[in-house]
């Protein structure tokens, strides 16, 4: 039995004892960050960066922001709208980051 449900969760995608990640507007993160701490989410929106620090983050048109890590894995899609699949955190007096684990292209953002 355990070895049907380990190859069923691999089929899935997902490794035993890990939920599969779940889809949050940038707006729920930015109100409620504690109920998403340490959750592996999906969100959308414009990757914006900044040069000094240099640091990268994604936004959406009100904007609510969350920061993005490591910067490396977006530092060549400023102005694009991305699908990121990251785990989400709360650091340093309050900044939201996410660990991004994945990043897909879907768009061009009309302000880019």
């Amino acid at each position: 039995m355990v070895v049907l449900l380990l190859v069923a969760s691999m089929l899935v995608g997902c490794a035993p004892g890990r939920r599969a990640p779940e889809p949050v507007d940038l707006a729920d993160l930015v109100a409620d960050p504690d109920r998403y701490l340490g959750e592996v989410v999906i969100v959308e929106g414009v990757v914006r960066a900044h040069d000094d620090p240099a640091h990268a983050w994604i936004e959406d048109e009100v904007p609510h922001r969350v920061g993005l890590e490591p910067l490396a894995a977006v530092d060549d899609l400023l102005g694009q709208v991305v699908r990121v699949v990251g785990r989400f955190d709360v650091v340093d007096e309050g900044g939201r980051v996410l660990e991004v684990e994945q990043v897909q292209v879907v768009g061009e953002s009309p302000r880019a």
